[in-house]
């Protein structure tokens, strides 16, 4: 039980004594009148199983990020357009860009658009098995 809201606080200062005084109020009681153990319970032998459920496959989340690898650098046009045809004739999603650096055109032979990292990933493993180089990198 808590102390009555109308008794009076108890304050201490700093190195003074203070005697409080605790009466231990009811405790429960055990019992000594012993179980019944005759008495029956109704069980059931049955056992009823329900059809396993199954899990949700986690989506890959949707993000405006692809995933393309980049498969060489050339300053000829001529070599991007050779490494470019390679990897069409094999069947790679290839593309050639340009971009300007040290006031020189730069070719960049890149290929696919994939949509997680892992993808992009097993990709660039199979190029490397074929002797080109491969990096995966975002974009967006």
């Amino acid at each position: 039980q808590w102390a009555d809201p109308g008794e009076e606080e108890l304050a201490m200062v700093e190195g003074e004594e203070a005697t409080v005084e605790m009466e231990v109020l009811d405790t429960p009681q055990s019992s000594d009148t012993p179980v019944d153990e005759s008495l029956s319970v109704e069980t059931s032998e049955e056992t009823t199983t329900s059809p396993p459920t199954e899990r949700p496959t986690a989506e890959p989340p949707q993000t405006d990020v692809i995933f393309r690898i980049q498969v060489g650098t050339f300053d000829q046009r001529e070599n991007a357009e050779n490494v470019w045809r390679r990897l069409t004739q094999a069947g790679f999603d290839a593309r050639i860009s340009t971009y300007t650096e040290n006031e020189q055109v730069r070719y960049r032979v890149q290929v696919g658009d994939f949509q997680t990292q892992d993808a992009a990933n097993r990709v660039a493993e199979e190029l490397r098995g074929m002797n080109f180089s491969a990096w995966v990198f975002p974009v967006g």
